[in-house]
């Protein structure tokens, strides 16, 4: 998890430069992991940062971050990052070509695999551009006598003026010829040799011209000649560029090149693994390492409660001028003061901070689980059948407080308060548990993009009083922007991802009926007829799942909307059968759900509507 960007509005890492990138990052335990001399792959969501860490390795980033701060970055990396964006514009193209020619398939490689390598090596000379800048300032006498080496490397037709910046030039017009043929359908064309080159072997040449002319100067004389190629958003590369690089590259036979690459998690992954000896296979832990870049255990979420705390302290020393803690004006999440806020006539007095007394009699949690067990009938059986005394609910026993008292807490503060009656839901409205600085960072859940755009929302909110001391910001408007900015902003976001329509048994299913029937099941398992001390709250995507519904699961994991949990996260090359997996947070004030992780369902069960197609599919969005 990473961020950079603007304070005050949205932000993609992909459409800004490298300084705008390193202005305002903030090292995280993610960014440690990328920075180690081996292969590395990212894997996370859109927004999780995966953008910024990649070109957070680029020297140009590097050093624009090092200017604005004490501690240098670029002498604790052993490499220099080439930063190489794919374009999903050009793949599209890619695929319809394909798809038109499918019975010349040679061809299409070849086309495919001459953008690519042209994209590496216009990404390469701008490298070489900046690190001569860094290393010697602007002198063009070394861009000219390393772009001659290049020329006559890469067998680049004359004339051609002998500087980056015409190299650049050339490799983009190429670039646009292929574009041409693409759009032509012309298959009788004569292709370019850079259509077939390898592109570990060009890369490989051209740094070892880079190293022989700059080995003497002092910038880098104090660093060893290792470079990084840094492949971004390889889910919209082509295939065989993925798998070229698991299969082959992660075992290069280039010692000064690493692999660093990113890309969305999935269910499993469709590449089948060379069984023969005269093929690569790459190996999680021996050849890469694999960074889950979203919220998957108890140290991650650490790592990202870190994160969140870091970027608040900036926001508040921006805004302030001086050193403020976020707890100030959020406090920290407690059910009992929002239980209070939603009904302070019959709360205000029987609020109390101290654990150990809330469910003693008069207690603010003896009171609530009295009255819910008077008017349901489910919940009543059920401290019967515990042993304690629904017109009395105290603790008779040792260990029941714990056992049974706290781990209901929250599911009994959720039926209590949506819950009017057995025959009436109470209607949905802002929900005043929903509050408290541990609550916002993991309402976020470990997507920088999304926590950025929500503090932005608070930011107008953080006040001082007249001696300069923090305003703590009121339960119920908290709970108030949290709401807001989960239906206008994180649901939508879900809902209307991007190609996430299927057709199943001649119906039209999308990632939002998807997401919907997860949320309003879990809901009914907290606040329906039956009450249940373990809930479902989690998910086992099962093998009775079609390929189709397995489709949208993986656009639900690319937006964020769903999180795999502990190590069931896909690792490349591997089929994860059985993974468990839960709803983002930022989901759960839509749903009206607990933060909490109680019992596993198979995704199977929870969809069996749709499974059956017996319902009107029309049914199966729900409005508030």
């Amino acid at each position: 998890m990473s961020y950079s960007g603007s304070n005050t509005e949205s932000f993609n890492a992909r459409y800004m430069t490298f300084n705008q990138v390193a202005e305002s990052f903030i090292v995280t335990s993610d960014y440690l992991k990328i920075i180690k001399n081996n292969h590395t792959i990212l894997v996370g969501s859109r927004g999780c940062g995966k953008t910024t860490l990649l070109k957070m390795l680029h020297p140009q980033a590097i050093m624009y971050r090092d200017s604005l701060n004490t501690n240098s970055l670029m002498d604790q990396i052993p490499f220099y990052g080439v930063y190489i964006p794919s374009d999903k514009q050009w793949n599209k193209q890619i695929e319809v070509f394909e798809k038109t020619f499918e019975n010349n398939p040679d061809f299409v490689r070849a086309i495919s695999r001459g953008i690519v390598n042209l994209n590496i090596l216009i990404a390469l000379c701008d490298n070489f551009k900046t690190l001569i800048n860094i290393g010697l300032g602007d002198q063009s006498d070394y861009d000219v006598l390393l772009s001659i080496e290049l020329i006559d490397l890469w067998k680049l037709p004359k004339p051609i003026t002998p500087n980056l910046y015409s190299i650049t030039q050339r490799f983009l017009s190429y670039v646009e010829d292929l574009n041409i043929i693409i759009n032509r359908a012309d298959t009788n064309c004569i292709l370019n040799d850079f259509c077939y080159w390898d592109f570990v072997n060009k890369t490989e040449i051209a740094i070892n011209a880079f190293e022989e002319r700059f080995k003497d100067i002092d910038f880098f004389k104090k660093r060893p000649f290792k470079w990084a190629l840094c492949f971004d958003e390889l889910e919209i590369a082509p295939k065989w560029l993925f798998d070229e690089l698991i299969k082959k590259h992660l075992r290069s036979r280039s010692q000064k090149i690493i692999f660093k690459m990113t890309t969305i998690p999935e269910v499993s992954r469709d590449i089948v693994m060379p069984t023969d000896s005269d093929n690569f296979s790459s190996t999680l832990g021996d050849d890469y390492e694999s960074v889950p870049m979203w919220v998957y255990n108890n140290r991650s979420q650490a790592n990202w409660h870190e994160f969140c705390e870091k970027y608040l302290l900036k926001i508040l020393r921006n805004k302030f001028n001086k050193n403020l803690a976020p707890k100030l004006f959020f406090g920290d999440h407690d059910y009992n003061i929002g239980l209070r806020e939603y009904d302070r006539s019959k709360f205000s007095s029987k609020y109390t901070s101290k654990q150990e007394t809330e469910f003693d009699k008069g207690g603010i949690m003896w009171y609530v689980m009295m009255e819910l067990a008077e008017k349901d009938n489910s919940f009543k059986a059920y401290l019967i059948r515990k042993g304690i005394d629904p017109s009395n609910p105290i603790p008779t026993k040792k260990g029941q407080i714990d056992q049974v008292h706290r781990k209901i807490k929250p599911i009994v503060l959720y039926r209590y308060y949506f819950n009017k009656d057995e025959n009436q839901k109470r209607t949905r409205k802002v929900l005043s548990y929903n509050h408290g600085r541990d609550y916002i960072y993991d309402f976020a859940d470990g997507n920088p993009r999304a926590f950025v755009n929500l503090i932005n929302e608070f930011i107008p909110e953080f006040k001082l009083n007249k001696n300069g001391d923090p305003i703590k910001i009121p339960v119920n408007r908290q709970a108030s922007i949290i709401s807001n900015f989960c239906i206008d902003y994180f649901y939508p976001r879900i809902a209307y991802y991007a190609e996430s329509v299927i057709k199943y048994k001649g119906k039209t299913i999308t990632l939002e009926n998807i997401v919907n029937y997860i949320g309003n099941y879990f809901r009914e398992q907290y606040i329906g007829k039956t009450f249940y001390s373990d809930p479902f709250s989690r998910i086992r995507f099962d093998n009775k799942c079609p390929k189709e519904i397995e489709k949208l699961f993986n656009k639900g994991l690319e937006s964020g909307g769903i999180l795999a949990l502990e190590e069931e996260f896909s690792t490349i090359a591997k089929k994860n059968e059985m993974g468990i997996y839960r709803l983002s947070y930022s989901l759960f004030p839509y749903y009206g759900l607990p933060q909490r992780s109680y019992a596993i369902k198979n995704l199977s069960e929870i969809l069996e509507p749709i499974l059956k197609i017996e319902d009107n599919l029309s049914q199966l969005t729900i409005n508030f």
